[in-house]
């Protein structure tokens, strides 16, 4: 199955259609042909870094499972140096930019600083620059500590109260990610294909009832992952309507939109904004919701491995341990326990602890020290 995230190259003919194919080559949907030696040197003359921009998506990054996200981030940040020559661009410049955006979002800097590097590095490799990368040599931010945030109890009403009166491919989405612990762009990516419903009847009860199971073809660690649908979800599932092959379809007139896909990022984003502020949550992440599906299952008793494989999809259990956090009422309680069986002395058998201070002890008068003596004449000479 593809990877594909963003279009690959344009494929206009220049022998069917001359003018679409030098407006490709021009708007940097594509190269020119390599005989092409005219077109060429009006593309290095006029192409702009956002055109350089478009080809890095188009020849790189279509081909990776997190492209489309990453090209959506470029065109965002890079926005102030987008209309420069790349070839007069200098590490000034870039480094003015870099610290600009770090002093808010220094780790989406130092993710697009990445990207620029690399795009200068794809242009050189494809015979299209030489010189001095000006992206190389700027040091990075320092990588903030991994976010700890999750959904609390008390604050579960409010979000689901809120959810409730989001947009119903929306709710779903955020849904799945609460409560199956997928991350937001794997929800976002699915399709029906992956989807099986069905119904089954229940060996203990009898009933008939329905089951789900979602196969994730792509994932990112590349590996395969068959997760359950919980069955209070599969009801929405059924009211979604099937326009697209895309479960959670986007647009498909949208002008900016090439080819028929899922939902924008900056659509999920927008909806995720409203949720969060009537619920009060205004500092949780969407990918926060599958912090909290991993840190209820762990803190109810199920084993982390089964988490980490089963749910997560994590290769070892040290990246799950950064998923789940222990809750307050769990330590609460265990530390109230330990601390009743130390002071009651359970385990040794002692007398329990009255809880009360013990009375003072009188205080003992010092022994001279043996160096001083009471007989002036035997003092210690010097």
């Amino acid at each position: 199955m593809t990877k594909k995230r963003v279009p690959g190259p344009a494929t206009s003919d220049p022998k069917t259609d001359r003018r679409q194919y030098e407006a490709d080559c021009l708007a940097g949907r594509r190269f020119p042909e390599p005989s092409d030696t005219r077109l060429q040197a009006r593309c290095r003359d006029s192409w702009k870094l956002a055109e350089w921009i478009e080809l890095y998506g188009r020849y790189h990054l279509a081909n990776l499972s997190d492209g489309r996200h990453r090209a959506g981030t470029i065109r965002l940040y890079l926005t102030p140096l987008l209309g420069l020559n790349p070839h007069q661009v200098t590490r000034l410049a870039v480094s003015q930019w870099f610290r600009q955006l770090g002093a808010t979002k220094p780790s989406r800097a130092n993710d697009v600083l990445m990207d620029l590097r690399l795009c200068y590095c794809k242009m050189e490799d494809w015979g299209w620059f030489s010189g001095v990368n000006p992206a190389h040599g700027i040091k990075r931010f320092p990588h903030r500590k991994p976010r700890s945030r999750f959904v609390r109890p008390e604050e579960l009403g409010p979000l689901l109260a809120s959810l409730q009166q989001a947009p119903l491919p929306y709710q779903l989405l955020f849904l799945l990610c609460l409560l199956v612990g997928c991350r937001p762009g794997e929800a976002n990516q699915m399709r029906w294909r992956d989807l099986k419903l069905w119904q089954e009847r229940d060996p203990r009860t009898g009933q008939m009832g329905w089951k789900g199971r979602w196969t994730k073809p792509i994932t990112k660690n590349d590996l395969p992952h068959v997760v359950p649908i919980p069955a209070e979800l599969i009801p929405r599932f059924h009211d979604l309507p099937r326009t697209s092959e895309w479960v959670f379809a986007g647009h498909p007139t949208h002008p900016r939109r090439l080819a028929p896909g899922p939902l924008s990022y900056a659509n999920i984003h927008k909806h995720w904004q409203q949720i969060a502020r009537r619920a009060g949550l205004g500092d949780v992440h969407p990918h926060d919701l599958r912090r909290t599906c991993a840190t209820y299952l762990v803190n109810r008793g199920v084993n982390i491995a089964l988490v980490s494989k089963g749910v997560l999809n994590h290769v070892n259990l040290q990246t799950t341990g950064v998923y789940t956090q222990a809750m307050a009422e769990p330590v609460e309680v265990a530390l109230n326990n330990n601390a009743e069986r130390v002071l009651n002395q359970e385990e040794t058998g002692v007398g329990a602890w009255s809880g009360t201070a013990a009375a003072p002890t009188p205080p003992v008068a010092p022994m001279p020290s043996p160096r001083v003596s009471l007989d002036p004449s035997m003092d210690w000479p010097g």
